[in-house]
């Protein structure tokens, strides 16, 4: 037993003190140049509900969206200001948390090297990087989507506590009331489990009747959004209706949009082109590996973790799509923010089963990405309208004449 502890002290050791290392690196990154760009339209939704007097006139300011983020973000405020870099530290505040959780959900699905790898990828996630510096409620859902993936896993493995079920429930109720897309994820949970009864042909992981009965009680509480906002929102899109084509160009812009970070950039940079089927290509040969290797020396369970995630992120990816095309909108990177997570513990498990050299090769290649990416979004075209500038010039040439 001793022995046990002397091996395996070291590894715990050296893992501690490097997920610390991408959290920092990661608040680091997402801090950088945060305020170079004017708040933009929907920011201003933002500011004006955290600038709201009472909790209600917050709920009421964007008519829209659920009042969730908004009711986080005026609380938040009232302490720290509502400065730019106050409204956005809150969504960087989120990325960063999302790292340590991507490391829990890699390490408790597979092990320890894949959760150093999935904590890796999200702290260089362009895409997450991009979310992190917008005063919008994207890295939220991130987040939310973590601890109900983090839940479920859990509830699959037989680990039925009073603490996964309220964790379950409080994450899927908060989805609902973060974002409209948030249906959309609580969809992918019953699907999931749907999945895992008929598969495994065992209705009790998770327990059907604390589910059935926990997703009626998620739906009654969503039911007074639902009447009075929800059901509006085909209208409020009418005049805005672009919807997805489906086909092969839809298909590659929705693969470089985790890769690009603004949405701007997707499909206008060459090099960034090249990299995502460079990408594509690692991360599907890291996938394939992660199955062969798992169904020679992995049991049953760990061999199925792999299918779970790939379910979990075609539901939600193809969700959010068909969601979309039903309200109207079209494609965008910040609606892909709450699958990215768990796309990259994927990769990551992916990388951890490549070998020695190849595995750091790999990484390399998606950290030096995420650099090419944040330094490309440097280019103005790729950037907010100066919003800021605009309104500072009329604040020093207009007069009251002007009116």
């Amino acid at each position: 037993m001793a022995l046990h502890k002397q091996t395996q002290t070291p590894t715990s050791f050296r893992t501690f003190w490097l997920l610390i290392a991408l959290i920092g690196a990661a608040f680091a990154v997402r801090l950088y140049g945060i305020e170079n760009q004017s708040l933009w339209f929907d920011e201003g939704w933002s500011a004006f509900a955290a600038s709201r007097p009472t909790l209600l006139a917050t709920i009421d300011a964007d008519s829209t969206n659920p009042p969730l983020y908004y009711l986080l973000l005026n609380s938040f405020t009232r302490l720290s200001g509502d400065s730019v870099l106050s409204l956005r530290w809150f969504s960087l505040a989120l990325g960063v948390l999302a790292v340590p959780l991507a490391f829990q959900l890699g390490r408790r699905t597979f092990d320890d090297s894949v959760g150093r790898y999935a904590a890796m990828l999200t702290a260089f996630s362009p895409l997450l990087w991009w979310a992190s510096q917008e005063a919008r409620m994207y890295t939220l859902l991130a987040v939310i989507v973590l601890i109900a993936a983090l839940a479920w896993h859990e509830l699959l493995r037989g680990h039925q506590s009073k603490r996964v079920w309220l964790a379950l429930w409080v994450a899927e109720l908060a989805l609902h009331y973060a974002h409209n897309t948030g249906p959309i994820a609580a969809l992918w949970l019953n699907a999931a489990t749907l999945c895992a009864w008929l598969i495994r042909r065992n209705i009790q992981r998770p327990n059907w009747r604390l589910w059935i009965v926990g997703q009626i009680g998620i739906f009654l509480l969503w039911l007074p959004y639902l009447l009075t906002r929800f059901v509006l929102l085909v209208g409020a899109n009418s005049a805005l209706v672009r919807r997805p084509q489906f086909d092969m160009e839809f298909l590659s812009r929705l693969w470089q949009a985790f890769w690009a970070g603004p949405w701007e950039m997707v499909g206008r940079e060459g090099a960034l082109n090249v990299l995502s089927v460079v990408l594509f290509v690692l991360a599907v040969s890291g996938i394939l590996a992660t199955l062969i290797r798992a169904r020679h020396v992995a049991p049953l369970q760990k061999r199925w973790t792999v299918g779970w995630f790939v379910l979990h992120v075609a539901l939600l990816i193809g969700g959010v799509v068909v969601g979309l095309s039903l309200l109207g909108n079209e494609l965008h990177g910040r609606y892909l923010v709450m699958a990215a997570p768990l796309l990259l513990v994927l990769i990551g498990a992916g990388i951890a089963s490549l070998p020695a050299l190849l595995r750091y090769a790999t990484a390399g290649v998606f950290v030096g990405s995420f650099a090419l990416a944040v330094i490309l979004a440097q280019n103005p075209l790729y950037q907010h309208d100066d919003v800021r500038g605009m309104v500072q010039h009329y604040a020093d040439t207009l007069s009251a004449d002007d009116t």
